[in-house]
């Protein structure tokens, strides 16, 4: 399938990389975009490199980078196929092509983690997508006399942690049929027996270009956050996306008692994000 699909691509312009079998079309290729990504994944054993290794195991799954519409005031949306098994689809909107450097690291990895997850469901046939390419959780898998609670996550690999995880979801009757089961999943132990947004946090404050961001933006989070500035601005990057899980509430809560910092981190996506550096070189 991979390889039918990177054939397509190079003739529609497009570009193929072998290595790491994933897939970016004619927009994408060599974009803002494309140079993040590229250096992302060269970043070595970096979350990044670890999510695109799950696609070039040669198991056939494919991944395709676009830049095009999400639905409104999204960022990035990733899609699976009701027809095409383990065919992936991250598609960035034109304004974080546009947006910064930071803006472009956060959507991508959040994106790519989205994909990590379902092919890791999927090559398990513990998930489906719909006509749309949404992810629907077989949730007629869980066994009703299973307490999902008490398994030791540490003995399970990604998908079957995942799997344990959902059921757990049913059972304590919080399992969301929509995308939003796969938020939630964001800030629950998983990767590594971390969260996948601690590990976008600890990614983000380790690689990213600090030195050379622009000097109203990091001007602006020291004053807020003083010497922890770093730690505190890829945390409240990692949330982005996950404004709608009870995790965020409970992040953005914590922070009411000063209110400098809970109206920098409430306006983070829509204000702050916006005025880092938007040049990659």
């Amino acid at each position: 399938m991979f390889v039918k699909e990177a054939i397509k691509a190079v003739k529609d312009g497009g570009e193929v990389d072998f290595e790491n079998l994933t897939i970016s079309d004619p927009e994408f290729k060599d974009s803002q975009l494309d140079c993040i990504h590229k250096k992302l994944k060269d970043i070595p054993n970096g979350l990044y490199a670890k999510m695109l290794a799950e696609f070039n195991d040669n198991t056939g799954s494919t991944l395709t980078f676009k830049i095009g519409t999400p639905p409104a005031g999204d960022w990035g949306i990733t899609k699976g196929s009701a027809d095409l098994p383990n065919n992936y689809t991250i598609t960035i909107a034109q304004n974080v092509e546009n947006g910064s450097n930071l803006m472009k690291t956060v959507t991508l990895s959040h994106e790519l983690i989205h994909a990590y997850m379902f092919n890791s469901l999927e090559k398990a046939n513990y998930l489906i997508f719909d006509s749309t390419g949404a992810p629907r959780f077989n949730s007629n898998l869980c066994n009703t006399s299973t307490n999902y609670q008490n398994i030791d996550l540490n003995t399970l690999n990604t998908a079957d942690r995942l799997f344990v995880l959902l059921c757990g979801m049913q059972q304590a009757g919080t399992l969301i049929n929509n995308d939003e089961w796969s938020h939630i999943i964001f800030n629950t132990a998983t990767f590594d027996i971390v969260t996948y947004r601690q590990a976008l946090e600890n990614f983000i404050y380790t690689n990213h270009d600090w030195d050379n961001e622009s000097t109203v933006f990091k001007n602006r989070a020291m004053n807020v956050f003083g010497n922890k500035w770093k730690r505190k601005v890829a945390q409240a990057a990692s949330w982005i996306g996950l404004e709608k899980t009870a995790g965020y509430q409970n992040y953005i809560n914590s922070h009411l008692t000063n209110i400098p910092q809970y109206g920098y981190i409430r306006f983070f996506k829509n204000v702050e994000v916006l005025d880092a550096k938007s040049d990659c070189l």
